[in-house]
């Protein structure tokens, strides 16, 4: 059995600074960052792995901008749409 791919412990954060997180997350705690979207100098959301162990890291967005994220997926926009607004609002749990 391949390891690839498989992270048995894996954390979603929210950050108000993707870019920071990424670079916290990397020149300080040395992990690698394995995949992100959009691709470029200025992701949304980074994948990264130390040692098998993932972090994903995605950025805190307004509840009307999910649209633009999650185009031709309901199901995802209404559950992102509901966790922007919950961020927003600062409820206990939201963001990790």
């Amino acid at each position: 059995m391949s390891n690839q791919n498989q992270h048995p412990n894996c954390v979603m954060l929210t950050s108000q600074n993707v870019k920071e997180s990424i670079a916290f997350y990397r020149d300080i705690c040395g992990f690698k960052m394995t995949e992100s979207w959009p691709e470029g100098p200025d992701p949304m959301w980074a994948n990264m792995d130390l040692a098998g162990q993932s972090i994903m890291v995605g950025c805190a967005m307004e509840p009307d901008k999910v649209g633009d994220m999650c185009k031709n997926e309901p199901k995802e926009e209404a559950w992102h749409k509901g966790a922007a607004t919950d961020w927003q609002s600062n409820a206990p749990g939201v963001g990790a």
